[in-house]
């Protein structure tokens, strides 16, 4: 039975009587023969677009009510320009010529890009200047790579870098039904670390689930309501996703922000947002600790380092910690959203929610008596309920016969995900309160510690040279404990060595905490370039090969600036065929770079100098010697470039 009744009453080839506004004008589509019949007038007809919907429910509604191909698609919206945007051209690449050639400049491009594409969304994200700098090459087309402006390194910036397919939520199209609007494509539903519609909690589909193949890639101008055109597959169960709390108020804040209502997060604001922030919490060490634990529990992971499994992106190992200590580039934009949401979520000031702590209470009370609801319907007695959750094992409560196993195992795994971590999460809690009210504790404590120290001790005394990985081998158990409840004991007597010379392959020692293994690495890297101050990123990492690996995944920004890249020489001039010799400048450029402004400025280093050593240059020969950095002044500073550039001249003595 189809879910949606009313779906096929709106495919293309069965369109009902449904008007559209634009400029005043209005067309009439109605049933013919299985074929669409149009009564309009030109310019084509548009449909009265709200915000949010993608600029693709455009192309495609224009394309099938003025029967047009591809290319004439194309030239309506953005003119004879040589090379137009790609589809679904999510960025809003030729905003200004879509405002004039179809809206008929009744709005402007800026009001197009900031509501109907993906620039609406991250340009809040960004300074000033990159907004406007970006804008103006998404006005002219220019195909300059998204990663000048936004980082890339981490994942793609839309759900078309991974699965090539443009996502649509079913309740979304329900409702643009129910309210006589064709259903259109929307902007958040495209960023790829969202799997679920914000307002409707549903699964966000891409992929036809009878065929496999994607309902809609861009190019061929459909509409969500359309039917897979392989199959012609046009209907979808509900699936409803088990979201944490982190990913509903991830998503409630892209909302607000794509809205523009969250102005804290502007580059211009974080600083000091960040400082109130670390001044509610007294100082920065507990608000990153806060946070971090915070995060956690909202995205129901173990550890920080699971979130990038979780959200497709590869995040630094302390994030939380960089933006706090504002050390993070303004480039990385996920991982500012992800501190926001937890932090206003830990202080009590959730843009969604006006009193937090309150619902959070309420919620947690209602997911109780849902438990209870549910062990009674399977005939659970409440006894067993209150025993899980006190902290007592499974085998401790069908030991004491309230309930047989293989009716206790199935009531726990019918149980939903979020009922099943809350029962898991209070019963850990029970157990740990027992075991630190038990008067046994500090005098078991006490004769472990004695037990343990002195196996360490009779193992120093006959080996005076007693390393912690052999330590590890000869007690392995006492050593773990140590290690958990002593640590600064241990370091006192064995302290971690670090080798003297050489790298750090084949070399093991075992770190206590992510801490001491940073600043063990640290010191080995730190130490390799005092005695060699003119080594480069590539002789670092050839030599420190280890300590190098560990600090380019978690303290990327420590080694931009403590191991920067070195400058690339340019060393093959053969095509120069002057009187004059050409002479070389020291060079300057480097395969790496901290952000886009040292580019920008060691590129224009690199062409004043060359210009000043080598005054004979005509215009060709100096782009020619200089070509990767004209090729990014071009983009960056194009009225620099010219007027720091040689005349054109043509050469009398060349043909």
């Amino acid at each position: 039975m189809d879910r949606f009744p009313s779906r096929a009453a709106f495919s293309h080839l069965q369109l009902g009587a449904v008007k559209f506004r634009n400029c005043g004008e209005s067309v009439d589509v109605r049933r013919k023969h299985g074929e669409i019949e149009c009564k309009t007038a030109q310019p084509a007809v548009v449909p009265q677009l709200t915000e949010g919907v993608a600029l693709a429910s455009l192309l495609a509604f224009h394309r099938r009510t003025s029967a047009s191909t591809n290319s004439r698609t194309r030239h309506d919206f953005y003119g004879d320009r040589e090379r137009a945007p790609d589809p679904p051209n999510l960025l809003g690449a030729g905003h200004e010529d879509i405002a004039r050639r179809i809206f008929g400049g009744k709005i402007s491009g800026q009001d197009v890009l900031m509501r109907h594409t993906l620039f609406g969304f991250y340009s809040r994200l960004l300074t000033e200047d990159a907004n406007k700098k970006w804008a103006e090459d998404l006005a002219n087309c220019r195909r300059v790579p998204i990663a000048a402006y936004l980082d890339t390194k981490s994942g793609p910036l839309s759900s078309l870098g991974a699965s090539g397919a443009l996502r649509k939520c079913y309740a979304c199209i329900d409702s643009d039904l129910v309210q006589g609007e064709i259903p259109g494509w929307r902007v958040l539903h495209q960023l790829p670390f969202l799997s679920h519609c914000v307002e409707h909690s549903q699964h966000l589909v891409s992929i036809c689930p009878s065929c496999s193949h994607a309902f809609e890639r861009g190019a061929d101008f459909r509409l969500p309501i359309d039917p897979c055109r392989h199959c012609g597959y046009a209907q979808y169960p509900v699936r409803t996703p088990e979201l944490c709390r982190g990913q509903l108020l991830l998503g409630r804040l892209c909302s607000r922000v794509f809205s523009g209502l969250v102005p804290d997060l502007e580059p211009s604001r974080w600083v000091d947002w960040v400082n109130a922030t670390n001044a509610e919490f007294v100082n920065a060490e507990i608000a990153v600790a806060s946070v971090e634990g915070h995060l956690i529990e909202l995205w129901d992971v173990s550890s920080i380092a699971e979130l990038s499994s979780v959200l497709g992106y590869t995040l630094p190992g302390d994030f939380v910690g960089q933006e706090l200590g504002l050390a993070m580039s303004s480039r990385i934009w996920l991982s500012r959203l992800l501190v926001f949401s937890a932090a206003c979520s830990l202080m009590n000031k959730n843009p969604t929610s006006g009193n937090a702590a309150s619902e959070e209470l309420s919620e947690v009370n209602g997911r109780f008596e849902l438990l209870a609801r549910l062990a009674a319907a399977s005939a659970i007695p409440q006894g067993v309920i209150d025993r899980l959750i006190a902290g007592d094992a499974v085998s401790a409560v069908v030991g004491a016969r309230m309930v047989t196993i293989g009716r206790l195992r199935r009531f726990l795994r019918s149980l939903p995900r979020e009922i099943s971590s809350l029962l898991q999460k209070t019963g850990k809690n029970g157990r740990q309160q027992r075991r630190a009210d038990s008067p046994l504790k500090e005098t078991k404590h006490d004769e472990l510690l004695a037990v343990s120290r002195q196996a360490l001790l009779d193992a120093k005394a006959v080996n005076a040279n007693l390393t912690r990985t052999e330590a590890a081998k000869l007690f392995p158990s006492r050593y773990r404990w140590l290690t958990r409840h002593d640590s600064e004991w241990l370091a006192a007597e064995l302290p971690s060595l670090l080798p003297s010379s050489g790298g750090v392959q084949g070399w093991f020692s075992y770190f206590d905490n992510e801490k001491e293994r940073r600043q063990a690495y640290q010191n080995v890297v730190l130490e390799f370039l005092r005695h060699k101050p003119g080594a480069g990123r590539s002789e670092v990492y050839k030599e420190q090969r280890r300590a190098m690996t560990w600090l380019l995944q978690n303290e990327r920004a420590w080694c931009d600036l403590h191991v920067p890249f070195q400058a690339k020489s340019q060393s093959r001039f053969e095509w120069y065929r002057g009187a004059e010799p050409l002479v070389l400048p020291e060079p300057v450029l480097k395969s790496r770079y901290r952000d886009d402004d040292e580019r920008t400025a060691l590129s224009k280093t690199a062409v004043l100098r060359m210009r000043a050593l080598n005054p004979h240059l005509l215009r060709s020969e100096l782009v020619r010697a200089c070509s990767s950095s004209i090729n990014w002044l071009r983009h960056r500073d194009p009225e620099w470039l010219e007027e720091h550039l040689p005349p054109t001249v043509r050469d009398p003595k060349r043909k």
